[in-house]
């Protein structure tokens, strides 16, 4: 395994190199001081407190004060700004009257990121009251508040645990794709292995691969405390996980992607052939996971063709238990659905060697 320069370079060196390189793009975790334009047709003192409000905010800063839409959206086109605020004429008004006022929000989609907070941002600052409005226009505010502080301060008590503390985008996500891309180095790097080994006579199949599957696991020892144990503590994401039963849960997913690409590595005829097959389903499958994209908006056929790769379930009880604190009994699920893969995989290698050490000895 360490003779091979390919095989070196995915089990050893590419763990360190990633994680490290990958995380450092999100590494600011929440975006700050969006540049935004705003359009006051309105021109009384509630829309300038609503422009003063955005402008101190930390999310958005007002670069652009243009007097139609059209010239906040060649700002837009620009890149000056990457979002428009509208205050439309007799915004007070409405409010005075009690009435509800929509304030408009352009937004350049082409960075979701962006998007997303303004999409977030805009309106909950927008929302906001001039202080010299009379105190019958600021009392349903006031006592609305007062109950939404108790409702946060019962669910407070009830959640006291945060995966996330500082809402940043690092935090969420990092975790997750650390653990599907030790999957895809592995899953790569034992199929090349595979290609390699099999036409070799010695060893039978059960041993070879129950042998190989052992030696991948201890070679990925140092980038399993890497990803989940070092890592996260430099990076600042949240650890309450019990490092025992983090181990444990790892070494079977360890095991399991082994097994997996041992299987699939058992049909290649050559080593470059896995990486090739496996980079392509990167993508995909972090989507699967929920991160990236809600599990609720994905067809359920789909879903379960995830269930295939075990970073499916690995994703799910390790950020777990690394984040929240959860046990493994409380990630049965999970832990079941490795168990299950693991077996199955195993299987699954054991007889594709047997076939092709065989096939090759009558061939």
């Amino acid at each position: 395994m360490l003779a091979i320069r390919g095989a070196f370079l995915l089990l050893v060196l590419a763990p360190v190199v990633y994680g490290f390189y990958y995380p450092q793009p999100y590494l600011n975790q929440i975006l700050r001081k969006i540049p935004i334009a705003v359009v006051d047709n309105d021109l009384s003192e509630l829309s300038r407190n609503i422009v003063q409000t955005l402008d101190a905010s930390g999310a958005v800063s007002v670069v652009v004060q243009a007097e139609t839409l059209a010239e906040a959206r060649r700002a837009l086109d620009r890149g000056e700004a990457f979002a428009v605020v509208g205050i439309p004429p007799d915004t007070e008004r409405d409010v005075l009257k009690g009435n509800t006022a929509h304030i408009p929000i352009y937004a350049d989609a082409t960075y979701l990121f962006i998007f997303r907070s303004m999409a977030t941002a805009s309106p909950s600052r927008s929302r906001h009251s001039p202080p010299s409005l009379p105190p019958a226009v600021r009392a349903p505010r006031a006592a609305w508040s007062k109950r939404r502080s108790r409702r946060r301060a019962q669910r407070k008590s009830c959640c006291s645990r945060s995966s996330n503390p500082v809402g940043g985008y690092a935090s969420y996500i990092v975790p997750a794709a650390f653990v599907l891309i030790l999957q895809q180095m592995l899953l790569i790097g034992a199929s090349m292995l595979t290609v390699m080994a099999l036409p070799q006579p010695a060893g039978g199949a059960f041993a070879t691969v129950l042998g190989r599957g052992i030696a991948h696991l201890t070679i990925y020892l140092p980038a399993l405390a890497l990803y989940f144990i070092l890592l996260p503590r430099v990076y600042g994401f949240s650890t309450l996980g019990h490092p025992l039963q983090l181990f444990a849960l790892a070494s079977l997913f360890t095991l399991a992607t082994s097994f997996m690409g041992q299987a699939a590595g058992a049909w290649f005829k050559h080593p470059e052939t896995p990486t090739l097959i496996f980079l392509g389903t990167s993508i995909p499958q972090l989507f699967l996971t929920g991160f990236s994209w809600p599990r609720e908006a994905i067809p359920e056929p789909v879903l379960v063709a995830g269930y295939i790769f075990p970073s499916d379930f690995a994703i799910d009880g390790i950020v777990r238990i690394d984040q929240l604190g959860a046990t493994l009994w409380e990630v049965a699920r999970d832990w079941r659905g490795l168990w299950a893969l693991t077996i199955i995989y195993f299987a699954l290698a054991v007889i594709s060697a047997a076939l092709v050490k065989r096939r090759r000895a009558h061939g």
